[in-house]
């Protein structure tokens, strides 16, 4: 164990060396560390390596353009951006800043304009396939159009069996497109590839928990939680699962130390509440808890629907219609997005939808997502629909409201260009 020890630490105090003395051949291994890395998706490292590359070889045009990727694929266009224009500046091969342009657009919220574009330009760039399918379902899928985004990922998978990744992003196109079963297929793929890949662990114990398979979800999530004990959405997940496999104290347990930590946690105070209940306890005792939730999440079936009942239960019968109003228009908000999510999703092996109707869904989708109180979301379904007819005067007006909103009204930000 002692050899063992010594023998890394020397390593180390080897490449420390070699960094204080020969700054250009450490400035090499950190190139090779990144690429590495990069190729592993481990983007966060890769970026870090490519920081100390900078020191070295600040002018280094094809170090800005490995960068830039590297920003893009972690979704920060903006450092891409500016890593794209010293590439350019610093003379790198300007058929690959296109494509790199190109991609950026792709999963900037342009992907119906060009989309089409690059996905004619994979032949040519055979080197970079997989950066190019994994831009363009990622792309689609940011901009809700699941059918090109299913198209880009099963090709994905196809062709590159062995990445996870390519399984992964399958599984979120199925799950956006409510064919939970599917998604659950690629997850547990994804995990046979990779049983290191906690995201994926934790979306299949999401999609168990729908299907009540609370012994199934309950195992994967408690596996999650050694890996990633500080996510507090996932041990309300598994308190649910103690609650629904009447496992009481357990729930409450792990309930406890979530609020301690995180007290206005909707789905936490509701699930408390509900657990109140089903241990036979009065209706009073409920209550608070629900009033919480409902305070911290007031758009929440679950919740409305368990407090109207606990409030109807203590005499309070116009209070409990109120809540069963509201949880009914939010009812049929949230059926007629799935309905909206199922007609895109049809386009996969049927009849593809037009242009025009694809707009008009995406419009009506930004206009109960604004209903809801889901700005961010209602911004992209909103962009979506000017993609798709940028003529659209009522989507116009909704996207400029909802942009002011996010972004104050002396924002610059404006919808993505083709």
């Amino acid at each position: 164990m002692r050899k063992g020890l010594r023998a890394v630490l020397a390593g180390a105090a080897v490449v420390c060396a070699v960094a204080l003395v020969y700054p250009p051949l450490y400035a090499r291994y950190a190139w090779w560390q990144a690429q590495r890395a990069a190729e592993s998706f481990a983007f966060d490292v890769a970026r870090s390596w490519l920081d100390w590359c900078l020191k070295y070889w600040p002018q280094d045009g094809a170090v800005h353009f490995f960068y830039a990727r590297v920003a893009r694929r972690m979704g920060d266009h903006v450092t891409a951006r500016k890593h794209l224009r010293w590439a350019r500046r610093y003379g790198y091969r300007p058929e690959r800043l296109d494509l790199e342009y190109k991609l950026l657009q792709v999963q900037g919220g342009a992907s119906h304009f060009a989309g089409p574009v690059v996905a004619g330009l994979l032949p040519h760039f055979p080197n970079d396939e997989v950066e190019i399918l994994e831009a363009l379902a990622h792309g689609y899928i940011r901009d809700g159009f699941f059918p090109e985004a299913h198209h880009w990922a099963t090709m994905w998978t196809e062709r590159h069996p062995h990445m996870w990744q390519a399984w992964f992003v399958r599984g979120i196109v199925y799950e956006r497109g409510l064919r939970f079963a599917l998604a659950a297929e690629m997850y547990t793929k994804v995990l046979q590839l990779d049983p290191e890949q906690h995201d994926a662990r934790l979306s299949l114990a999401e999609l168990l928990t729908k299907a009540g398979r609370w012994s199934e979800a309950r195992e994967q999530i408690e596996v999650y939680l050694q890996k990633r004990p500080h996510d507090a959405s996932a041990w309300v997940t598994c308190a649910r699962c103690c609650q629904a496999l009447r496992d009481y104290d357990q729930a409450l347990a792990i309930l406890e130390r979530v609020l301690q930590q995180k007290p206005d946690h909707a789905q936490a105070l509701w699930l408390r509440g509900q657990i109140e209940l089903d241990m036979g306890r009065p209706a009073q005792q409920a209550l608070p808890w629900l009033e919480k939730a409902l305070a911290a999440d007031p758009n929440n079936m679950d919740i409305l629907e368990m407090t109207a009942r606990v409030v109807q239960e203590l005499g309070r019968s116009a209070e409990a219609q109120k809540y069963l109003e509201r949880k009914k228009a939010i009812e049929a908000d949230r059926r007629r997005m799935e309905a909206i999510l199922k007609e895109l999703a049809e386009e996969v092996g049927g009849p593809a939808v037009s242009p025009a109707r694809s707009a008009e869904l995406c419009y009506e989708a930004g206009q109960i997502l604004v209903r809801l109180g889901q700005d961010e979301q209602a911004y992209r379904w909103l962009a979506s629909a000017l993609q798709l007819r940028p003529d659209y005067e009522q989507a116009q007006k909704l996207f400029e409201e909802v942009k002011a909103r996010l972004f104050g009204s002396g924002s610059n930000t404006v919808r993505p260009a083709p």
